[in-house]
């Protein structure tokens, strides 16, 4: 009996992955699209955190705003560096 065993989906080895500058350039413009957003959003909710009204707001909802806040402060900074890093390889592949 012969063994025929094909390897799983998924486990198949790989040639190691050339970049492309057309797909690098895409990334880029997603993550600077996601920094615009997280920044806008950012400032969406520092604008509402500062009404007058905000201070009405139960803790539970005063957390969940601060939360939301720090979650895109930080999704910006991330979408930034990879931004960075994107145009670094890019500059390299051009090179």
């Amino acid at each position: 009996m012969e063994d025929n065993k094909r390897p799983l989906i998924g486990n198949e080895p790989t040639a190691p992955q050339q970049d492309h500058p057309e797909e690098l350039e895409a990334m880029i413009a997603g993550y600077a699209r996601y920094e615009a957003f997280a920044e806008g959003r950012k400032q969406r909710v520092a604008a509402l955190m500062q009404r007058p009204s905000a201070r009405k707001w139960s803790p539970a909802k005063k957390a969940r705003m601060t939360r939301r806040y720090f979650e895109a402060g930080q999704g910006a900074e991330q979408a930034a560096s990879n931004v960075a890093l994107l145009r670094d390889r890019l500059t390299r592949l051009a090179a």
